[in-house]
């Protein structure tokens, strides 16, 4: 019983190990990449991912040209960086956009560096909380990637995707943020 336990107990705790976001570039051209996801921290005992509702959103990872990035370090639960989960991404290069359908906000003033992050924005899918006072957070389309599994996720850019169409529902909600 004692080994049982001491087993449940290392794949519970290595389960941020495997559960990971990456993207992979199989175009010819540098792409952008700014994430979406649902957070729960770990110091909110009793807080679900519905009542705490906290989007955050990151960006720019650069991918350069048939180059894998990792985005997410973990997928799922961690004791210690708590919940993310619903993840979703939004992507940009000098010839398009790789879009989907549920808005969230990006700092639009923020540079594009190599390597490191330039920009995070926690509650990204409440644009009433930041319009009209910080004019640089605008809404873009994101694409599911998840669908709120747990495991290795790699998003692919290929650059012959097509672009989901906007939620409805959503489109109309945030513009009324916005008028």
């Amino acid at each position: 019983m004692k080994l049982l336990i001491m087993a449940l107990s290392l794949a519970l705790s290595s389960h941020a190990l495997w559960a990971q976001m990456y993207c992979r570039n199989d175009t010819q051209e540098l792409v952008w990449i700014s994430i979406a996801y649902n957070h729960v921290p770990a110091d909110a005992p009793g807080m679900s991912v519905v009542s705490q509702d906290n989007w955050i959103i990151e960006g720019w990872y650069s991918v350069q040209p048939g180059e894998t990035v990792q985005l997410s370090s973990h997928i799922g639960y961690d004791r210690v960086l708590g919940s993310k989960t619903n993840f979703f991404f939004y992507g940009t290069s000098k010839s398009r956009d790789y879009s989907g359908g549920r808005f969230f906000l990006i700092d639009n003033s923020a540079p594009f560096l190599p390597n490191q992050l330039s920009f995070r924005v926690d509650k990204g899918n409440r644009q009433s909380l930041y319009h009209p006072n910080v004019p640089s957070l605008q809404k873009r389309p994101f694409r599911p990637t998840t669908e709120q599994k747990d495991g290795e996720y790699t998003i692919v850019i290929a650059g012959n995707e097509i672009n989901d169409e906007p939620i409805m529902h959503d489109v109309e909600h945030e513009e009324s943020y916005f008028k």
